[in-house]
């Protein structure tokens, strides 16, 4: 595995991923922001602040079956919340359905309400990081005075999390190589706790490793930006069309 399974399509070229990473990062937190202050009753307010995230994808030429299978790994929490909601929620709710109004369970409602904020949501967050480098998104948290020790555990987490599943990756082809299949569930479990303990030792090997390097390349707890950021007149035109958008989105809710 490697980064070029998170941010594969951040590197191409379109009117989104021109725009400065300040923009769009500033554009998705107000918009997730407006998405999360809907009532959790309400579904109507919802409809209009899917356009957003429909828009950006689609300009970013970013595929839906990508975007799919993004929200798919990330579903199973939350279906489990919607599922057992009902359970818990026991009030009626009156919407008004075509037209005319109707008595609907309030978990019903909830369980629906918190999909949709989901599907928006991560639909936003997965615009954002296909369309901005990851090492822009950093230097935009660094411009808006984000704490400094959080902006580089972010950066730490993604440079060695995939060295740390290609390690793990390897040691499951190492293991499968002599075993053939033929291990029991009891001497599966025994080699995957072995596993973890190698796994452990060779993180914390690396991580010496990578310590010494940094020393030795005076590191001072900043990573510089592959580019430096930029504000046009393009990034002007976008927050003005988002703030135009969310005021029309909020004006409709009320």
């Amino acid at each position: 595995m490697h980064h070029h399974f998170i941010d594969r399509y951040a590197r191409q070229d379109s009117v989104v991923h021109r725009l400065d990473a300040r923009t769009k990062l500033v554009i998705a937190l107000v918009y997730s922001g407006f998405v999360v202050s809907v009532s959790r009753y309400d579904l109507a307010p919802l409809v209009p602040l899917a356009v957003l995230p429909f828009a950006w994808v689609t300009l970013g030429r970013i595929p839906w079956p990508f975007v799919a299978r993004q929200i798919l790994v990330c579903s199973p929490f939350i279906l489990t919340l919607a599922v057992f909601n009902p359970l818990f929620d026991h009030s009626v709710q009156r919407v008004v359905l075509l037209g005319r109004p109707v008595e609907v369970a309030g978990g019903v409602l909830v369980a629906a309400n918190l999909v949709f904020k989901f599907l928006l949501g991560v639909t936003c967050l997965i615009a954002l990081s296909s369309t901005t480098r990851f090492d822009q998104i950093l230097a935009a948290m660094r411009w808006f005075h984000v704490p400094q020790i959080l902006v580089m555990q972010m950066h730490f987490l993604y440079r060695y999390l995939f060295e740390l599943i290609g390690q793990s990756q390897e040691l499951l082809r190492a293991r499968s190589a002599r075993d053939l299949g033929g291990l029991t569930l009891r001497r599966r479990m025994q080699s995957s706790a072995g596993m973890v303990g190698v796994l452990f030792v060779r993180s914390y090997e690396s991580a010496g490793k990578v310590f010494q390097a940094m020393q030795a390349r005076l590191y001072d707890g900043r990573i510089p930006a592959a580019q430096s950021l930029a504000f046009g007149r393009s990034d002007l035109a976008a927050v003005a069309l988002a703030a135009a958008y969310l005021a029309f989105c909020y004006g409709s809710a009320r």
